[in-house]
């Protein structure tokens, strides 16, 4: 059963203020609302597969499209502007998160990225970005990894 924001609130001011509430039972909510991340329909979580030249990278991308005004008060409070949606691009394991694709000082990271970005809304999550066919340097789209290992 998903919580509502209200369980979510409640749980982490108790978790705040010491009441007893512990670190397990805040991740338990995370992943009952990670289990369906459609039912927020303005910020949407994938995780995916970017394949590149001998290259395997365990991504997430987040789009970012506020529906409160407390979601707009943070997002534009953290300096993501106006210019919303973003789809926000990190590494699974951890490091640098980008919303601009632009910002990777990267071939791979800024290709996919912005591939990500134009196509987020068509993706589901397990989708393999592939890097060279998306540059028309290979002819074949890449298979997830994990048909291969």
């Amino acid at each position: 059963m998903k919580p509502t924001e209200k369980e979510i609130i409640l749980a982490i001011s108790e978790v705040h203020s010491g009441n007893g509430i512990e670190a397990k039972s805040i991740a338990e909510i995370i992943l009952n609302l990670l289990k369906k991340p459609t039912e927020h329909k303005n910020m949407k979580l994938l995780l995916l597969e970017i394949r590149d030249r001998a290259t395997f990278i365990p991504v997430f991308a987040m789009k970012m499209m506020p529906a409160t005004s407390i979601e707009e008060y943070l997002l534009l409070k953290t300096g993501y502007g106006y210019d919303l949606p973003l789809v926000l691009l990190g590494r699974i394991e951890g490091g640098s998160t980008e919303y601009t694709p632009d910002s990777w000082n990267d071939r791979t990271f800024t290709t996919a990225h912005k591939y990500i970005t134009e196509n987020f809304d068509s993706m589901q999550t397990g989708d393999v970005v592939d890097v060279e066919f998306i540059l028309g340097e290979t002819t074949t789209k890449k298979i997830s990894q994990r048909f291969e290992d």
